[in-house]
């Protein structure tokens, strides 16, 4: 990431060396006979101060340079991750789209059965009527024709008794 890319963070501020901060360390200035040169001479245990304090320095840029590299994959990253989470959220609207319609379908069909079984139903309840209406009639009908057709037998049987009887009559007379 360069500096153009990079952010500047809330409550956050640019990490640079200051030579102002450098640890006080004793310099000898010591010149050498026949040269036209100094040389400085700083004690040992000042040099360590010194690296120790750069080493740290380096450290603390390592630590800032990782957590800006962290911040800013952070944005790219929930950059990226809102740009797919929003492509998934017109997809989930496309597959909820097509499922309410097929509901619907299913409904609409489901509606169409449920009508055609009802008029099956009141179909079979108006048969029914009539099959217990004729299964009443039937029998009735039958012992009605059977009564008539009993009393015709009888009647012809008396008529011609009466036939005899009057012959009978006419014949002792």
């Amino acid at each position: 990431m360069g500096a153009i890319q990079s952010v500047n963070y809330p409550g956050d501020y640019p990490q640079k060396l200051s030579p102002n901060n450098l640890p006080d360390i004793t310099v000898v200035k010591v010149n050498k006979p026949g040269s036209y040169s100094s040389t400085t001479l700083v004690d040992r245990g000042d040099i360590k101060i010194v690296q120790k304090h750069f080493e740290n320095q380096l450290r603390m840029l390592d630590s800032y340079l990782n957590l800006y590299q962290l911040f800013d994959g952070y944005d790219s990253k929930n950059a990226t991750v809102i740009k797919d989470l929003e492509k998934k959220l017109i997809n989930q609207k496309d597959e909820l789209k097509a499922l309410y319609e097929t509901r619907d379908k299913f409904r609409s069909n489901l509606d169409y059965s449920q009508k055609q079984y009802d008029k099956l139903l009141d179909k079979r309840k108006k048969l029914n009527i009539i099959i217990v209406i004729l299964a009443i009639a039937l029998p009735i009908l039958i012992l009605f024709i059977i009564n008539e057709f009993r009393n015709y037998l009888e009647g012809d049987s008396v008529i011609n008794n009466i036939q005899n009887n009057i012959g009978n009559n006419i014949k002792s007379n």
